[in-house]
């Protein structure tokens, strides 16, 4: 069996915690940020002062059923920031195969300033660095790859990952 998770169009809908929490064996970090210690040094973490409570470089759920299947990710340059952070997490499980294009790389850069009138202004800015466990940097490159996708005017089409995911599911 396997499930075909899409992030491309940055999905709104959609979070990370209730889909992982079915692919993991048991709860797992997934990420870890580099944080200042002082101008200009800094050192890796792998949670926050309220991981305590909650630590959102941690993924999944303990519990022995599981999705065993296979995780084809799809990910493209649409893919920003939370839609990052999603993908990242749902690497993580053990059978995740990630189709993509290159990603935006803003994995922990969302800002969100809020008005005296209550509304928000949402933007990008440098951001902390989020890498994987192996310290491979995601800001300013992109999530990893398994098979990679190249989109172009002289091959529109918009079947192009399903058509890819639907190869890899058959093999």
């Amino acid at each position: 069996m396997t499930v075909i998770i899409d992030l491309r169009n940055y999905p709104k809908n959609i979070g990370a915690s209730e889909i992982v929490k079915r692919l993991y064996p048991e709860k797992t970090t997934f990420l870890k940020a580099l944080k200042s210690i002082e101008p200009p040094y800094g050192d890796f973490v792998s949670n926050t002062a309220l991981s305590i409570i909650n630590n959102p470089f941690e993924a999944g759920k303990s519990h022995k059923a599981y999705f065993k299947g296979k995780v084809v990710l799809l990910v493209d340059q649409t893919t920003v920031s939370k839609a990052e952070w999603m993908g990242m997490n749902i690497q993580a499980s053990p059978n995740c195969i990630t189709i993509r294009e290159q990603t935006f790389g803003a994995v922990m850069n969302r800002n969100q300033i809020l008005l005296i009138d209550g509304t928000t202004i949402d933007f990008t800015g440098v951001g902390a660095g989020a890498f994987y466990l192996n310290d491979q940097s995601v800001q300013r490159k992109d999530l990893k790859l398994d098979y990679e996708i190249k989109e172009s005017s002289l091959q529109d089409d918009n079947n192009l990952y399903i058509e890819k995911a639907t190869k890899l599911i058959d093999q």
